[in-house]
């Protein structure tokens, strides 16, 4: 059982922040106010610190319970919630995240920030915990983020239509540790036979995918402009990385390349200056040869939102 909760996060005009949680599976939507459970310089703070990767999980676990508890209505662990819609919202969100553990369902939750709540955008959203679980390391819940734009319509749709092509790539270099990425796709296949079957999805492949294989393809079947973009004949509008990735700061100098520590000021291996270099998230393709090669998730951002 597959299901989507859907949080939008408004501001209104006296300065003050609503929370709007819709549920596909009843289509109930209830909302209440979201108070900030951290200042902007605390939220610079903490994203330092998590930066460090040297947090204890009790710490992780108090980060992601306080996120929670702001959701449901809550500053503060403990603070109560201040009226009946509010405990609408935790009631919603404690009775899907039980049903979905219950019955061993899935729950994709989308997280969507309208004008003037760009700033959430940037929270931990990956560490919520309810008191007694991690969501996302329960693995049984995914987490997206939408910004609205100004001028979009709250609530609609993407315009996509079916059939729907996906594009699964992977990439185990050679120098990296080996990964059993076919049982990933034939995993990925079993769980989308019926769509597959129905012709309602279509499932591309590209194994020991390079950056420019990925540039090809979105070449082909990406389109430029809008989504609904006419000349583009059955465009892909999901991409599956099956890989290794890591976050550190890249050595500038062509013929070392290795990846350090976020902190690190001097490269271990060629003692270049990283100074100038600003630690990154990179997903891990293959060169020519099949070795690895750092690709940088702006330079992918950038790819993604220049195409269809």
């Amino acid at each position: 059982m597959g299901e989507t909760l859907n949080l939008l996060f408004r501001s209104r005009e006296d300065g003050t922040f609503e929370l709007q949680v819709r549920e596909n599976w009843s289509g109930l939507m209830v909302s209440g106010s979201f108070v900030q459970p951290y200042s902007s310089r605390q939220l610079n703070a903490l994203q330092k610190k998590l930066n460090k990767f040297n947090n204890s999980l009790s710490d992780l676990r108090e980060i992601g319970h306080r996120l929670f508890l702001a959701l449901c209505g809550s500053e503060i662990p403990g603070a109560s919630r201040r009226d009946a819609s509010e405990q609408s919202v935790q009631a919603l969100l404690r009775s899907v995240i039980q049903r979905t553990l219950r019955r061993r369902g899935t729950v994709a939750l989308t997280f969507s920030f309208a004008a003037g709540c760009e700033e959430f955008i940037r929270y931990p959203w990956e560490l919520l915990h309810n008191g007694e679980h991690f969501l996302l390391a329960s693995g049984v819940f995914t987490l997206t983020r939408a910004f609205l734009r100004p001028g979009e319509i709250v609530g609609s749709d993407l315009p996509v239509h079916l059939p729907m092509r996906m594009l699964y790539i992977s990439a185990s270099p050679k120098n990296c540790a080996p990964l059993e990425t076919e049982r990933s796709f034939v995993a990925m296949q079993r769980a989308l036979a019926g769509r597959l079957e129905k012709g309602s999805i279509l499932l591309d492949k590209k194994e020991q995918v390079t950056y420019d294989d990925l540039v090809g393809y979105l070449s082909s079947h990406g389109g430029v402009g809008l989504l609904n973009d006419n000349e583009t004949v059955l465009p892909c509008y999901v991409v599956h990385f099956d890989g290794h990735g890591a976050f550190g700061r890249l050595c500038p100098d062509e013929d070392c390349r290795k990846l350090n520590e976020a902190e690190g000021s001097k490269c271990l291996d060629c003692q270049a200056s990283l100074n100038r270099v600003k630690a990154q998230t990179y997903l891990c393709f293959c060169d020519e040869e099949g070795n690895n090669r750092y690709v940088d998730t702006q330079t992918l951002r950038e790819i993604f939102i220049s195409s269809d």
